[in-house]
């Protein structure tokens, strides 16, 4: 193996890793991502009270799905 051919498959290798790393890393983003949206880090669930002057037919005090 020449020196070009050498350079060649070095160049190779650190490409595959550069497109490693790069998927790692976008994968680690998208799941802390999920994990944000979803509320998994341990937040608090947030109670909220909406107000309407006509619901529809819903009671006071209903569960609401």
């Amino acid at each position: 193996m020449n020196s070009g051919e050498e350079r060649c498959v070095m160049g190779a290798k650190r490409e595959q890793a550069i497109v490693g790393l790069f998927v790692l890393i976008a994968g680690a983003v998208l799941v802390g991502t999920v994990f944000a949206l979803t509320g998994a880090f341990g937040g608090t669930a947030a109670t909220y009270r909406a107000y309407f002057p006509f619901a529809g037919g819903l009671e006071p005090g209903a569960t609401v799905r």
